[in-house]
């Protein structure tokens, strides 16, 4: 019989080249209601976030592209439906100014 859990992936800071904000665990598949994107900083800030398999992303995998988020301001990514091996990753156009967490369940088939 198929469970879930809670996803438990601790938050991270985007860099200016991509980067890992989660990968879904072998054997797993998430359900992500969504992806918090906080803007922490006093100015805006530009995002991309993509979906792939790993490595460098491409055009083909990006799914938002130079989103800007208003200084002091969030944006939520979702939902997201995604199976084993996918990664989360963004990028932002200034490094550690832009934090994200998944928020979501891990489902075991």
């Amino acid at each position: 019989m198929p469970s879930s859990v809670e996803i438990n992936v601790a938050p991270v800071q985007l860099g200016v080249g991509d980067t890992v904000i989660g990968t879904v665990p072998g054997g797993k598949g998430w359900n992500v209601a969504r992806v918090a994107i906080c803007n922490t900083d006093t100015a805006p800030r530009v995002v991309t976030l993509a979906t792939n398999t790993g490595g460098a992303v491409t055009d083909t995998e990006t799914e938002e592209k130079e989103i800007s988020i208003p200084a002091k301001s969030s944006f939520s990514w979702g939902p997201l439906m995604l199976p084993a091996g996918r990664v989360i990753q963004g990028k932002a156009d200034v490094a550690a100014k832009v934090s994200c967490r998944i928020h979501g369940w891990e489902v075991t088939p």
